[in-house]
């Protein structure tokens, strides 16, 4: 008697027959039914079969949304850290922030089998989770958040706050924001609510702008839209997009402004005058999201959300390298 044989004498396909098998998830209904057959006909699967079927692969896919990000290299290098400890070895799909590429990538490592897959996504939709839906393996997220799947993810809100504040000590009242898209839950909308609400609280209007993820293209914008003026506070959505700020308000004009920043990037120390930036801890959550993964390897229904704390200095970053920065 093979698994097909099982499938016809149980009335079901001979995927379930072979989910039941390897412990896979089936009404207790058809598993009595299943059961029922295997016991009158005194079946016994092929134990060299299954545990080949059981293996892992020793690999995890992670999905990149861009190669040339401080944000990207230093959660990476914190997955791969972690990977490297427990002998894991990583595949890499870049996506350029494409809802289409990221959807294709899901469905490549389902294909590949891969023991896990870390995902940097620009957004969750209905489409995504349709594909996550169908893997069996865990999709750990990296930088947002969803009810459904675990998550690592940066508390976005508390840096916008963390800069409002530095903006109101420096004395400033007119604040020219340089945003991203809002379909990106973590960038596009809760760094920029919380510095706009701090921000209201004192009656200080935003201005907002309209820039992008990558330097060239968010340059290209703003220099259309930006009028230089003294006694203003230049913010970006990311350090990338304080950097072209930085180009725009440095190349023409001979004011020192406030500029600032979100990510840690370490060339916001380099320039002069500095830029303000907000740190992150991208590196531990690379390690957390893979330590997230293996916890969920263990027990599929275990679901891990994690919220890092962002950190106002870089001495901060020190002070919590080996700590708990966790809520």
């Amino acid at each position: 008697m093979n698994i097909r044989d099982i499938a016809e004498l149980a009335g079901v396909s001979k995927s379930t027959v072979s989910r039941y098998l390897n412990k896979g998830s089936i009404s207790p209904k058809t598993q009595r039914k299943i059961q029922q057959v295997i016991d009158a006909h005194e079946y016994a699967p092929n134990q060299f079969a299954q545990s080949l079927r059981a293996q892992k692969t020793k690999m995890i896919g992670v999905i990149i949304p861009r190669m040339y990000s401080y944000a990207v290299a230093s959660t990476v290098q914190g997955i791969k850290k972690t990977c490297e400890a427990q002998g894991y070895q990583i595949l890499f799909s870049l996506t350029e922030r494409n809802a289409q590429q990221e959807l294709d990538a899901l469905r490549s490592f389902h294909r590949s089998k891969v023991d896990g897959v870390l995902f940097m996504a620009t957004s969750i939709t209905e489409a995504h989770m349709g594909v996550i839906q169908t893997m069996p393996m865990p999709v750990i997220l990296i930088g947002q958040n969803h009810s459904e799947l675990s998550a690592i993810y940066h508390n976005d809100l508390q840096a916008g706050k963390l800069m409002a504040e530095r903006i109101i000590a420096e004395g400033f009242e007119r604040i020219c924001y340089a945003g991203v898209p809002d379909e990106d839950q973590a960038v596009g909308r809760s760094r920029y609510q919380g510095l706009y609400e701090t921000l209201n609280t004192r009656g200080i209007e935003v201005e907002m702008y309209q820039a992008a993820f990558d330097y060239d293209t968010a340059l290209e914008k703003l220099q259309s839209q930006l009028t230089v003026k003294e006694h203003t506070a230049y913010i970006g959505a990311t350090d990338t997009i304080a950097m072209a700020l930085y180009h725009l308000i440095m190349h023409d004009s001979s004011i020192t402004p406030f500029i600032g920043g979100f990510g840690g990037d370490p060339v916001t120390d380099i320039v002069h005058p500095k830029i303000h930036t907000i740190y992150y801890q991208y590196e531990r959550a690379g390690q957390m999201a893979v330590t997230a993964m293996f916890e969920q390897l263990k027990d599929s229904a275990r679901l891990t959300t994690h919220v890092l704390d962002v950190l106002p200095s870089q001495d901060d970053i020190l002070l919590h390298k080996n700590g708990t920065v966790t809520k």
